[in-house]
């Protein structure tokens, strides 16, 4: 982190100056390096790719353990009507 804070350090204050936000990839260390050199009024926000990719999986991830579920408590054709929810790929 320590080097990330000193390239950061490199930007000239002008351009520093200038920065209106911070988009980072949800590594704490990103952030507290911004945090250290940027005006501490400066939005620090992640990036929507990586928020998109945790839900996402969060998504997958229950859609599974209910799928697993239904399995149990459900008819065979029943369970069968799920299959458009069952060929969703993770």
């Amino acid at each position: 982190m320590f080097n990330f804070i000193r390239f950061l350090r490199t930007i000239p204050i002008s351009l520093r100056n200038s920065v209106r936000a911070v988009y980072y990839d949800l590594y704490d260390g990103y952030m507290n390096a911004c945090k250290a050199v940027f005006n501490k009024t400066i939005p620090i926000v992640a990036d929507r790719f990586h928020v998109r990719k945790l839900y996402r999986k969060s998504l997958v991830s229950l859609r599974k353990s209910e799928l697993k579920r239904l399995r149990k408590e459900l008819t065979a054709e029943e369970y069968a009507e799920f299959k458009p929810a069952i060929s969703v790929s993770a």
